[in-house]
């Protein structure tokens, strides 16, 4: 697990946070809800900024004031502390800490840390001096100033991921110094944007003062039937969904010392949060299968049962009693708990639909390991209920799961995150397809972004962009006894758009072994790597569907798998099924298990185009929220040494559903009830597979 360092010199935090500057709900200003999604603090002039991990940097001018910096930190690894954190951004720098007036990087003093960025890049300089026999000096380019000017939608990851341009980000170490906030007057802030489908950050963001979201408080008619009211109250859900993209620094260090984790930097021991306005806030944060809060569909009660240990010790069972999740804002908070015994845990019971097969409750926590009443052992995956009940709605809840939480020496909760997954496996719209593979059942967002775009595509480029297992429904492998969270992602080349996924990490394995070690099969990023594209036609082919197949297995992570031209004649029926398929060659390589789990959908760029066009015109009712990939219908033709199989498209849209036991109205992502068609025809798929 990667290191973790405080953003500044501890003592230079000069005064409490006002609540006004800290992350989180706001007073209301009219009919309009206000979440700060940032935190601003009052420090010292220079006060130092350090890196909180080991990070890629690129710097851009505020917009409101030229003399300053704002600084984004992308971290080398996935999830920073079980988070996955997509980047860091600092606010508030001087700029004339690291850039003079005509633009050249300064040179260190004895005011900075022994680690610090402007050493950084003269030992870079130096190299590339030694190497051309030059004696240059570092400009503010290097720092990415250069791309200043581009449009306020750019994505900031854009700028970190091509690798077919000339700018190559600088890399900094967990607790080195990359700038001196400006201070005094001016308010140091930080941000820190988690991984969310649909919200990826942009320079408008970069380039902000600060970050607020602001929502209109729906307006519901006293004569709405209960349909329109659910709609209203479930679009006003999704809108204030934004703010699970983004984590409170606070609870963030909170979070790493409650996993046993030092913060480097923090030397007031327990009360290094002391002058954190949410420095007795926890955040229980439970996301549904497609990275929503859990009752974002409005399947279940809005209510969760929490349990604290009494101060009576003839009580020996948690005292439970109902909390709101959903009071403001979708996510439920704790403050200024206190703990009434030595007992550093409390419980809490997660509303849940019981059935099985179809309705298996996985709970996986990102942010350390958990318990239950029952089983007791500290992991990071359960299953929460596997009952053999109908697969309807219940207003049913899970046994007992145990959070362990740090305290304050007055028994306090110290501030802290728990970001859990509940998945559950269903597949009530399908059961006739219900042995379908998952990526055909909802789990592709067509909110999954292209960041590089479509331009200026030519032969062997692919750009890759993928999002953690936090945003995708767990994949049920019945041939290998398991269940796992996917990384997924979506891939652009010169005639194809692909949709992906693979095993990120094993919730539950039939047969007890060691779980499989995590693989990053391939990285974000702008690529270019030539082939040639006869080497995969067929008669009557133009354009396979190779770009992006073609490339991943060209990885360092992915070596002993090629693309490959196969032809199988039927002996009974003399029929020829000729198909691209992967072939293993040379010694079995640990990655190769997670690259057999590799599955994909490819379109052409007007198929993808026409989907995308389906989903900003078929959901009225629901703007904006994303529409899934779903097979409508499903055929196959068996034959003695193979089979084929026909997949019909369909889109899985938000749909109003009138649960037939309970009677309740609830949202369910449902069959689009228009065809879904590309120049008036089916969009549909072949696939082989040979026995």
């Amino acid at each position: 697990m990667s290191k973790i360092y405080f953003f500044t010199k501890e003592s230079s935090i000069e005064t409490d946070q006002l609540a006004e500057l800290a992350f989180g709900q706001q007073p209301d200003v009219g009919n309009v809800e206000k979440y700060n999604l940032d935190n601003n603090f009052s420090v010292s002039e220079d006060a130092p900024a350090y890196a909180v991990t080991k990070s890629l940097v690129l710097a851009i001018p505020s917009n409101t004031n030229s003399s300053l910096l704002n600084i984004a930190l992308l971290p080398m690894n996935t999830y920073v502390s079980g988070f996955p954190v997509k980047m860091f951004i600092y606010r508030g720098i001087k700029k004339s800490s690291l850039i003079d007036n005509v633009g050249n990087i300064l040179e260190s003093d004895g005011s900075w840390a022994s680690s610090n960025i402007l050493k950084v890049i003269k030992e870079v300089q130096d190299k590339l001096n030694s190497k051309n026999g030059t004696n240059l000096i570092a400009k503010s380019d290097c720092l990415g100033l250069n791309f200043s000017e581009l449009p306020d939608t750019t994505f900031i990851e854009k700028i970190f991921f091509d690798d077919t341009d000339t700018f190559h980000p600088l890399i900094v170490e967990g607790g080195c110094q990359i700038g001196k906030f400006a201070g005094g007057s001016t308010l140091a802030g930080v941000e820190v944007i988690l991984d969310m489908i649909g919200y990826e950050p942009t320079f408008k963001l970069l380039k902000a003062s600060n970050h607020t979201l602001e929502i209109d408080k729906p307006v519901i008619d006293s004569n709405a039937t209960e349909a329109d009211r659910l709609k209203l109250k479930f679009n006003n859900r999704f809108q204030k969904e934004e703010i699970l993209s983004y984590l409170d620094i606070t609870a963030f260090y909170g979070a790493a010392k409650n996993q046993g984790l030092r913060i480097k930097g923090a030397d007031n021991g327990d009360n290094f949060l002391q002058k954190f306005h949410n420095k007795n806030t926890v955040y229980i944060d439970i996301r549904d299968d497609w990275g929503f809060s859990y009752n974002h569909f409005f399947k279940f009660k809005d209510e969760l049962n929490v349990g604290f240990y009494s101060a009576d010790s003839a009580i020996k069972n948690p005292v439970y009693s109902g909390m709101n999740y959903y009071t403001s804002w979708p996510i439920l908070k704790i403050t200024d708990q206190v703990y009434n015994n030595s007992k550093k845990w409390f419980c809490i019971k997660i509303p849940i639909g019981i059935g099985s097969p179809e309705n298996a409750n996985f709970l996986s926590s990102y942010v350390g390991k958990i318990s239950t009443e029952i089983d007791t052992t500290q992991k990071k995956h359960f299953i929460i209920a596997d009952g053999n009940g109908s697969n309807s709605i219940m207003l049913e809840e899970s046994e007992a799961i145990k959070l362990k939480n740090w305290k304050y020496d007055d028994n306090k909760l110290g501030s802290n995150y728990f970001l859990l997954k509940k998945s559950t496996k269903g597949n009530s719209n399908n059961n006739e397809y219900q042995n379908l593979p998952s990526i055909w059942d909802n789990l592709f967002s067509l909110k999954m972004n292209n960041i590089f775009g479509f331009n200026d595509l030519i032969d062997g480029d692919f750009r890759v962009y993928t999002y953690s297992s936090i945003n995708s429904p767990v994949v049920i492998d019945s041939k290998r006894g398991e269940a796992y969270l996917p990384t997924s992602g979506i891939a652009i080349d010169k005639n194809h758009v692909t949709f992906f996924s693979y095993k990120d990490e094993v919730v539950y394995k039939e047969i007890t072994s060691k779980a499989d070690i995590p693989v990053a099969l391939i990285g974000k990023g702008k690529f270019n790597l030539k082939f040639d594209t006869a080497d995969y036609d067929y008669e009557n082919t133009t354009d396979p569907h190779i770009g992006f197949l073609n490339q991943i297995v060209k990885t360092s992570k992915i070596g002993n798998f090629e693309l490959n031209k196969f032809s199988v004649t039927d002996s009974e029926s003399n029929d020829t099924v000729r198909f691209l398929s992967y072939s293993r060659s040379g010694d079995y390589s640990e990655n190769d298990i997670i690259f057999e789990t590799l599955e994909t959908i490819t379109f052409t760029h007007e198929e993808y185009n026409a989907l995308k066009a389906y989903q900003q015109n078929l959901n009225n009712e629901f703007p904006n929220h994303p529409a899934y990939i779903k097979c409508k219908e499903y055929n196959f033709t068996e034959y003695s040494k193979f089979v084929v199989e026909e997949y019909t498209l369909t889109l899985g849209m938000p749909l109003l559903v009138e649960n037939e036991d309970t009677s309740l109205l609830y949202v369910d992502i449902s069959d689009s009830i228009d065809d879904i068609t590309y120049n008036n025809f089916p969009i549909s798929f072949t696939s082989a597979a040979v026995d």
